[in-house]
Parts: C-alpha cells; sequence; structure tokens
C-alpha cells in the first residue's frame, strides 16, 4: 500500500527555531540531590563519578521531557497526516421486474368463478397458489432487506401477460403498495385474453429495463426511438443455431448499457407449457431465442419459475443470461418447482434467486487520511507527567518547596 505523509500547518515548524536554541544556550544550574530513603543506599553504595553522573542525569531529565513536549506540541500544531487507500464494498442498487403468467393454463382452463386472485381464492387452484407464494416471498426478502435502509435501494417492477401483457406495477419501493397489488391481481377477469404470449411479455420486460435509457436527460446511455425500433426488428425468427446480430451503431450503445444492467434482474412465474412455449421460441416475433440472446448480451439473468412442465431448451439459453462463470450465482436458470399435495415449495427457489443478488456488491477504492496530531498530544502529556513524577520523586535542588 503507497503511504504519503503531508504537512497540514507546515509553517509551526518555526517554532522548532526558539526552542533548539534554547536548549543549546541553557546553563546548567547547580544542584545537590537529596534523594529518597528509597534511592538513597545507590548514592552510598556507588562511586563520586558515578554519582556525580547519576546526579547530571537526574537533573536533567526533567529539562529534556520539557523540550520533548515542546517538540512533541509543534509536531501536533503541523498536523501530521498519513494518506492511504482503503478497498470499500457497497451493496448495490436492484432493479427486480417479474412478468407474471395469468393465461388460462394457470387456472386449468376452466372454471365458473368469475374472479381470481392471491388474497381471496388462489388456494383453489395450485399453479396460481405457487406463484402467489413466489411473489409474496420475493416482496418479504426484499422488505427484511431494506428495513434499515431509509431509501430502500431495491426496486420491484411487474407486469401480467397472457395473450397480451400489462403493467401492474412499475419499478417501485413502495413494498406496501406492491403488496396490495398483488392481493387484487387478476388471473383470469383481466382482459388480456387466456393465450401464453410469453415472448411478447418479455420484450415488454426489457421496455421497462430499458425505460430509464429512453428518457432525455438521464445520466444513462441514451436509446433514440429508431434504436430502439432497429432493435425489435433484429429479434425476429433466424435460424437456431444463428446468433443476434445488431447494427453496429445500436451495438454499440448496447455495449455501454450491458454496464448500466448489472443492477436488473427478470423473474418469469410461469406453468411453462411447453406446446404453447415451443412456437415462440423461433415462430413468433420477437423470438423467445433472441429475446434471451439479447439479455445475454446485456448480462442480464433471466429466471424462469415453472410450476408445471419443464423446457430443456428454455434452460440451456437462460443459463447463459447474467454474467460470471457459467452456472455460477449470477447466471439466469429455469427452476421446476417441486410439488407437495397442492403446495408448490417455491420458498428456497425464491430465497436462493435474491441471495446471489443481495450478496452482490462494488469494489471501490477511497483515499483517506489519518492525523497524528492527537497521537502527538499524548504522548505529550506521558512525557510531562513523567517530568514532573521524576522531578518530584527522583531528583529535587535545595530550594524545592515540600
Amino acid at each position: 500500500m503507497f503511504l504519503s505523509f503531508v504537512l497540514e500547518h507546515p509553517w509551526w515548524l518555526l517554532l522548532i527555531i526558539p526552542i533548539v536554541i534554547g536548549a543549546l544556550t541553557k546553563v546548567n544550574s547547580t544542584y545537590f540531590s537529596k534523594a529518597h530513603l528509597h534511592i538513597a543506599p545507590i548514592f552510598i553504595s556507588k562511586s563520586a563519578k558515578i554519582r556525580r553522573f547519576w546526579q547530571l542525569f537526574s537533573f536533567e531529565i526533567p529539562n529534556a521531557t520539557k523540550i520533548a513536549v515542546l517538540i512533541l506540541m509543534v509536531l501536533a500544531f503541523i498536523d501530521i497526516t498519513r494518506g492511504y487507500t482503503v478497498v470499500v464494498g457497497h451493496k448495490v442498487f436492484h432493479r427486480i421486474i417479474i412478468s407474471l403468467d395469468v393465461s388460462s393454463s394457470m387456472f386449468g382452463f376452466g372454471t365458473s368463478i368469475s374472479g381470481i386472485n392471491c388474497e381471496n381464492n388462489a388456494s383453489l387452484f395450485p399453479r396460481i397458489k405457487g406463484a402467489c407464494r413466489a411473489l409474496y416471498r420475493l416482496v418479504d426478502e426484499v422488505e427484511k432487506e431494506t428495513k434499515n435502509e431509509k431509501q430502500p435501494r431495491i426496486l420491484l417492477g411487474l407486469l401480467q401477460f397472457s395473450s397480451k401483457s400489462a403493467v401492474v406495477s412499475y419499478p417501485t419501493s413502495n413494498y406496501a403498495r406492491f403488496r396490495k397489488k398483488l392481493d387484487i391481481l387478476e388471473f383470469k377477469s383481466h382482459g388480456l385474453g387466456i393465450g401464453t404470449e410469453m415472448h411478447e411479455a418479455i420484450w415488454d420486460m426489457f421496455i421497462m429495463a430499458l425505460d430509464r435509457n429512453m428518457m432525455a436527460g438521464s445520466n444513462f446511455t441514451r436509446l433514440a426511438g429508431d434504436d430502439v425500433r432497429t432493435l425489435y426488428n433484429a429479434l425476429g425468427p433466424r435460424p437456431a443455431k444463428s446468433s443476434l446480430s445488431l447494427p453496429l451503431n445500436v451495438a454499440l450503445k448496447m455495449a455501454k448499457i450491458k454496464d448500466e444492467m448489472k443492477d436488473t434482474v427478470f423473474i418469469v412465474p410461469t406453468d411453462a407449457v411447453v406446446y404453447y412455449l415451443r412456437s415462440r421460441m423461433d415462430g413468433e416475433h420477437p423470438s423467445i431465442r433472441r429475446l434471451l440472446q439479447l439479455a445475454e448480451m446485456l448480462e442480464i439473468p433471466v429466471y424462469f419459475i415453472s410450476t408445471d412442465e419443464n423446457y430443456p431448451e428454455l434452460k440451456r439459453l437462460a443459463m447463459r443470461t447474467g454474467f460470471g462463470p457459467l452456472g455460477g450465482p449470477n447466471r439466469g436458470n429455469f427452476f421446476m418447482v417441486r410439488k407437495e399435495g397442492d403446495e408448490y415449495l417455491v420458498n428456497d427457489v425464491v430465497s436462493g434467486i435474491l441471495e446471489s443478488r443481495f450478496g452482490m456488491k462494488i469494489t471501490t477504492y477511497e483515499s483517506r487520511r489519518k492525523s497524528y496530531a492527537g497521537r502527538a498530544i499524548e504522548i505529550a502529556l506521558t512525557f510531562l507527567m513523567f517530568g514532573i513524577l521524576w522531578k518530584k520523586c527522583v531528583a529535587r535542588s535545595l530550594t524545592d518547596i515540600e
């Protein structure tokens, strides 16, 4: 570690000159020892030469301590500071964007119940109950993580999708209000149709995530309307083994936005009915494959939480999203939620996702300075007390007053 020393008030060093002159020109007085009884045997048993040396030494100690005290006070006045660098880890800002599957397969395609929501009757539909539990668990964990923060650094955004998608909550840190929206979120009478157009829902998640980049005057990389249209056009179906290709001007902006997206994560609770998703993988615009390749490019981890079917290809693509080593904690994934009876055990899955996010820290390097003025004063006071005690208990002149 590189160290640097600085004199904050160097002009006080001028006081050293009179102190040195006074010490060099001081004329020693003639002293007579009058030792205490516990000191006297020393002088009786030693030779005259040793006694004279001891007299000189013992009577000059107080003077030396006075000079040391003065020098230390000068050092305190000039305030010597040491510069050093420390490594600091700051917890990062997070945006958790959820897109919830509310297609008809979530309630078994048919029911006479007109309205279904998390608060009232989700327990009648196992898949919906599992999705609601996942969302409530997420809010619980976020509230726990931010309970001592005056301004919570975690934002929650929520969309719901079926044949169409709709925003339920833009990213917010008002968790109480977010929870109330979860209570009344509708799974049937929402007017969004009965299909499972997940590809459009994922694109809308990107629109929500990129909203700050499209705002004029923000501190983020600016995306114009033409940039967004160009990006959308590049997400059309192509051969499965091909990669996402963007025009150079948009690709350069995406490279900058990638660094800005380290705070963002996508979560999609769904029943993942493969029959519907397979045709959206490469047969619709925007294709799920291209969307996940875009997430991979921007290093946004995408997590699918399935309460019914497994889709290996969707899992493979999801695990390439995010950043860090493949299979690491900051990569996306496709989770099959285990079911026991009519309960979907989603708590551990949600906690595992959030644990990796909440453990993230930004490493910064801060330059700090440490002052030695206080230490100089402490040592000066120690010398002063030592000089007083030495003069009182060891060496006295005939003029000393008892």
